[in-house]
């Protein structure tokens, strides 16, 4: 058997937690995002149907990423009801549109009792880290993980809005391997949802770690369109039972 050298993380449920209300956090980003978007294409309907409507859109994609194993990004979404509206913005409007509307949603995600400790004695034991999100916008991510202390401990931070496919595919799981340059033996998965994060990765030969959580999401889209079964090399109940695992003493 491969030694390990790498340890990839899923980043929701798994490093970080959401402490809010889904509601209040999609409609306080819908009204930084309407501020802007209003003074600069004076939109042609109201903040309440803004935020209505961006989430009806939100939503179906979010479903149709599933669907067809392609990512469908936030940015997307802005561009999808602006469309609608029959207007057009330019990229860098777009990006700060979709920034304004993930800072309250920046804010809802705090650590998990020991994720920082845990990278960092990880760090210590010689492995390559990773985190690998399904996120429908890539600067969110490297954004929250800065914010939660975790860029010092990592090589790398990928996501599916910048590959352009979600998790369970493989080409997020591959391009993680390739830029850490490990092979897939040599790589370890830890994620909370079964038919994303272990499914995934062991279709590509990686070891896998289960942490079992209520699943939660920022906003009410389903969580049952991906099902599989699979079993985990291991199942924890904390990270910080991440360290226990032999498998894990050491790189």
């Amino acid at each position: 058997m491969a030694p390990l050298r790498a340890v990839i993380f899923d980043l929701g449920e798994t490093l970080v937690t959401f402490q809010g209300d889904p509601a209040e956090t999609h409609r306080r980003g819908s009204e930084r995002a309407y501020g802007l978007l209003w003074q600069r294409l004076a939109l042609p309907l109201g903040l309440e149907e803004f935020t209505q409507r961006l989430l009806e859109i939100r939503r179906e994609l979010f479903e149709k990423t599933f669907r067809e194993l392609h990512q469908y990004t936030a940015a997307d979404a802005f561009r999808r009801l602006l469309a609608d509206l029959g207007l057009v913005a330019s990229d860098a409007l777009v990006r700060e549109a979709v920034r304004r509307y993930f800072e309250p949603e920046l804010e809802a995600y705090r650590p998990l009792p020991g994720a920082r400790e845990v990278l960092e004695t990880l760090r210590q034991r010689g492995y390559r880290l990773a985190v690998l999100s399904n996120a429908s916008d890539h600067e969110f991510i490297v954004d929250l993980v800065k914010a939660r202390g975790f860029w010092p401990y990592l090589d790398l931070v990928e996501t599916s809005a910048r590959v352009g496919k979600p998790k369970p595919h493989p080409l997020p799981f591959q391009a993680v391997l390739e830029a850490l340059g490990v092979a897939p033996a040599e790589a370890v998965m830890v994620g909370d949802t079964v038919a994303m994060d272990i499914a995934g990765a062991q279709r590509v030969g990686m070891k896998t770690v289960w942490i079992p959580r209520n699943e939660r999401a920022p906003f009410p889209f389903r969580r049952d369109i991906l099902q599989a079964e699979a079993r985990p090399d291991a199942t924890i109940q904390s990270l910080q039972d991440l360290l226990k695992l032999p498998l894990l003493e050491k790189a």
